[in-house]
């Protein structure tokens, strides 16, 4: 028998943030800065704006880690402390849930606290979150730009840490 044909990684897109200020220019897209997040796609070689930051107001505000829950949905944590609106003070020990009303160029929201790191105990510098993902039953996994101790689990800068 023939193994699986392996799918090509020209099939898959991909998804980022810049992290130096910007703005900056990918292909025909122009004005990016270190608050949005950019699709590509390999296919066709085409960069989106799918998040416009200064659409909702992080304004110079780094993402540091996000993940998409579905199309309309981001979890986002951020390279430092920001306020928002019906949300208060974010830290970068925190999630924040997007409810995008639309996205891309013309971005539109609602924000809500999604998770709060100093309920796990996180709370210092080097405990800002730089990835994230959720698994299916709601555990949040993420790893920090250096060593993390929380109650009954401690990891390092190179780790995965699975919260909940």
């Amino acid at each position: 028998s023939q193994p699986a044909k392996q799918p090509g990684i020209f099939q898959y897109k991909l998804y980022f943030s810049l992290v130096y200020k910007g703005p900056t220019t990918l292909g025909s897209l122009t004005g990016i800065a270190d608050e949005d997040i950019i699709h590509y796609d390999p296919t066709s070689g085409e960069f989106t704006m799918i998040f416009d930051g200064s659409d909702v107001g992080l304004n110079g505000t780094d993402i540091s880690a996000f993940h998409f829950l579905d199309s309309d949905t981001i979890l986002i944590s951020f390279n430092g402390n920001i306020n928002l609106p019906g949300v208060g003070n974010v830290t970068y020990f925190d999630i924040v849930q997007f409810n995008a009303t639309s996205i891309g160029e013309n971005t539109s929201k609602e924000f809500r606290m999604y998770f709060k790191g100093s309920r796990v105990g996180l709370n210092t510098n080097n405990e800002n979150i730089d990835a994230l993902d959720v698994l299916p039953d709601g555990r949040i996994l993420l790893s920090s730009t250096g060593n993390v101790s929380v109650a009954g689990a401690s990891a390092g800068e190179e780790d995965i840490l699975s919260v909940s």
